[in-house]
C-alpha cells in the first residue's frame, strides 16, 4: 500500500515529492526491484539531507547486479572523497567487483582494508583476502591469511592449507609444504581436493 501512495505522491510538484521518491526506491530496494530503484535513487544524489546515505544504495545495486565496472566506476571516487557512509563496506564491495573481474592486484586493497576495519570478519570475506593475496604473489600477506582460516574445520580451512602447502613449496620450505599438504589430504570436506 505504501508503495502505491509513494508513487503518487513522487509525481506531484509538493515539497514531498523527494522524500517520496527515496520512499519509493527504498520500498523497490528492498524488493529486489533494483534497476528500478536505482533509477529512483539516482534523482536524489544531490538531495542535501539524502546525498549521505544514497550513494551507498547506488553502490550496492550495482553491486547486487554484478554491475562491476559500474560500480567501479561510481563508488572509487566516492571512497577517494572521504565522503562515503559505511567505508569499510564500500571498500568490501570495490574489492569484490575487481576481484569477481579477476583482477586481484588491485583487490587486494580494498578487502584489506575491509577485513582492517571489522571485528567479526566472515570466514569467506578473508578467504577472499588471503586467495586474492596468493593470486598476486604477496606470499608473506597470503600466508598469514590463510593461516588465520587453516584452523577451521570446513572447506575453507583445508583449502587454506592446500594453497599453504603451494607458497611454501614455491618458497622452497618444504617441510612447511608437505605438512600443509598432508592436512588438506586428511580431511574430508572437499573430497577432489
Amino acid at each position: 500500500k505504501a508503495q502505491a501512495a509513494f508513487y503518487e505522491v513522487k509525481s506531484d510538484e509538493s515539497v514531498y515529492a523527494l522524500l517520496a521518491i527515496y520512499y519509493h526506491s527504498h520500498i523497490l530496494y528492498s524488493k529486489g526491484k533494483y534497476q528500478t530503484a536505482l533509477n529512483g535513487f539516482q534523482k536524489l544524489e544531490s538531495h542535501p539531507s539524502l546525498k549521505a546515505i544514497v550513494p551507498y544504495y547506488i553502490t550496492q545495486i550495482y553491486y547486487y547486479q554484478n554491475k562491476n565496472e559500474e560500480l567501479l566506476e561510481y563508488a572509487i571516487p566516492l571512497l577517494e572523497s572521504g565522503s562515503a557512509k559505511r567505508e569499510s563496506e564500500i571498500a568490501r564491495m570495490i574489492g569484490e567487483a575487481y576481484y569477481r573481474n579477476e583482477e586481484y592486484k588491485k583487490s587486494v586493497p580494498y578487502l584489506k582494508q575491509y577485513v582492517d576495519k571489522k571485528r567479526n570478519i566472515a570466514s569467506e570475506d578473508l578467504y577472499q583476502l588471503a586467495y586474492a593475496q596468493y593470486k598476486s604473489n604477496l606470499s608473506n600477506e597470503a600466508i598469514e591469511s590463510f593461516e588465520r582460516l587453516a584452523s577451521q574445520k570446513d572447506t575453507l580451512g583445508q583449502l587454506s592449507y592446500y594453497y599453504l602447502g603451494d607458497i611454501f613449496l614455491k618458497k622452497n620450505e618444504k617441510e612447511k609444504a608437505r605438512v600443509a599438504f598432508k592436512y588438506a589430504s586428511s580431511v574430508y570436506f572437499d573430497e577432489e581436493l
